[in-house]
């Protein structure tokens, strides 16, 4: 798992050949650290939706697997997500 650190905080596009080859190292030896990193991820990407439903969508959905996850802080994250889902709902438009 050594110098894996930057291989699991960097946008998978901008990894180097050597990060990939760390981050399947991580995938093949570490499983609970790369479902923390396939959440991290996951997660990531629903912030780049522009379209509200659906990025309320991939939340609910990120927030289950998160739930089920048995990874304390995304368990904790998850909760917290839904406690506030409320307040990150699309609007209606009105025309």
């Amino acid at each position: 798992m050594k110098k894996s650190r930057w291989a699991l905080l960097k946008n998978p596009w901008n990894l180097s050949l050597r990060q990939g080859e760390k981050l399947r190292e991580v995938q093949r030896l570490n499983r609970r650290l790369y479902r923390a990193y396939l959440l991290k991820e996951s997660l990531a990407k629903g912030m780049d939706y522009r379209q509200p439903a659906r990025a309320s969508a991939h939340l609910d959905s990120w927030s289950r697997w998160a739930s089920r996850s048995k990874l304390k802080p995304f368990v904790r994250l998850a909760k917290t997500v839904r406690k506030h889902s409320r307040g990150l709902s699309p609007t209606p438009r009105r025309g």
